[in-house]
């Protein structure tokens, strides 16, 4: 979607002379949107793929974790393993949350849109951590 919006449709809108019965406040209008839209697809795109990975449980886990509330206790071994992977991921998600902290405090004096593109990113860092 992202590359016929922005390889394809935008350099035809942005090159199209001839808009017919088309009033140039209209033209104007659908132009800034179309062009909010196809900036808002890049960012998005963006964002995904800087989203952060976090490495899945250790699958010879999966019956014991799954039977946990039986009268047998978890192994020692299991529960070592899922306090390594939980530790890692809190530190992964500390560092994802950190770095974002600084670039909000490095510009003290950003003007309203600057914020709201501040807190788009943010909203899509914590969702991309959450999935």
């Amino acid at each position: 979607m992202n590359t016929i919006i922005n390889q394809i449709f935008k350099p035809l809108v942005d090159q199209l002379d001839d808009w017919g019965k088309c009033e140039e406040d209209q033209r104007k209008e659908f132009t800034s949107y179309f062009e909010k839209f196809a900036n808002e697809l890049k960012e998005a795109l963006k964002s995904l793929s800087q989203n952060i990975n976090l490495e899945e449980y250790p699958p010879q886990w999966e019956n014991e974790a799954k039977n946990i509330h039986s009268s047998k206790a978890p192994s020692n071994e299991m529960i070592n393993d899922f306090e390594k992977l939980f530790n890692k991921w809190s530190e992964q998600i500390a560092t994802a949350l950190d770095g974002t902290e600084k670039v909000e405090k490095k510009d003290d004096k950003s003007d309203p849109r600057q914020e709201l593109d501040f807190w788009k990113q943010k909203m899509r860092q914590l969702t991309g951590i959450s999935e």
